[in-house]
Formats: structure tokens, C-alpha cells, sequence
């Protein structure tokens, strides 16, 4: 095989992996944002989607933000808010009882609220426990499944 062959072998093996782990972490719930956050075209939230046990962290970037803001999802206060600029701030997603799409709302320590809306979706797969903090410090989640009703 000539070497331009091999190269575009390796280039297309390549190209193959990386779309792999694109279907995984979308699968997973765990890609990046590909849009803003429900109808703020300058909002994003990344991750966009996640499980309904909460306890990852979700990037809300943006603009207007200030330290001290409270951050809620769906009307769940959620915890360790981390102040990263006036475009970004990062939280620990609360818990949700029910799949789908929910509001976030922002409110500074003057009142000033900003509802961004249906933008972040909370996701049920059931079997599949996904840790979050492995995809924070791996790059990319460890999963399990097990079927319904056994043990793991």
C-alpha cells in the first residue's frame, strides 16, 4: 500500500472514533451545547441535557451575570454557584422528579431575574447510571447498565 493510502486509512479510522464518541456523549446526554438555551440565541448550556439524579455541573454562559446570583431549575435552587465572569457562571444541577425540558432563572442579589426558557432538559434512562464526574475529569462518562429490577 503506498503511504498516501495509509495516511488516509489513519485519517478516516480517525474521523470514525471521533464520531463514535460524538453518538456516545449524546447518547449519554453528556455533549456540548449545539444551541442556545430556549430562545436566548446568546445563551448556552453545557452540558444542554442530563440525568434526573442532578449533582453534575452545567456552564451557563451568557452575559449580565454577578457574583451572588441564585440559580434555580425549575424552580430548584441549585447548589455550589461559581461565579466565572460576567458571561459565565457554573452550578451543581439540582435533582428533578420528571424528563424534560425546564427553565433556569438567574437572579441577582438586587432581584434582577433572567428566565431562560426550557433551557436545560433532564433526561431518564432507565438502567443506565451515568457518573458526571467522571466526564468532568476523564473527558468523557463512565456508564453501567443493568436491567431493570436486578442488582448491580
Amino acid at each position: 500500500m503506498e503511504r498516501r493510502d495509509t495516511n488516509r486509512l489513519q485519517r478516516l479510522g480517525a474521523l470514525l472514533a471521533l464520531s463514535a464518541a460524538a453518538a456516545l456523549l449524546l447518547a449519554l446526554g453528556l455533549a456540548p451545547a449545539l444551541a442556545g438555551c430556549g430562545g436566548e440565541p446568546d445563551t448556552t448550556c453545557m452540558p444542554p441535557s442530563g440525568g434526573l439524579k442532578g449533582g453534575y455541573e452545567v456552564r451557563i454562559n451568557g452575559k449580565g451575570f454577578e457574583r451572588g446570583v441564585r440559580v434555580e431549575f425549575n424552580g430548584k435552587v441549585a447548589k455550589d454557584v461559581k461565579f466565572i465572569g460576567d458571561d459565565a457562571i457554573a452550578v451543581q444541577a439540582p435533582a428533578a422528579d420528571t424528563p424534560g425540558a425546564v427553565d433556569i432563572v438567574v437572579t441577582s442579589p438586587k432581584g434582577t431575574r433572567m428566565v431562560f426558557k426550557d433551557a436545560f432538559t433532564y433526561t431518564a434512562m432507565p438502567g443506565l447510571d451515568v457518573d458526571p464526574g467522571a466526564a468532568r475529569t476523564a473527558g468523557a462518562g463512565s456508564a453501567s447498565a443493568a436491567p431493570p429490577g436486578s442488582a448491580k
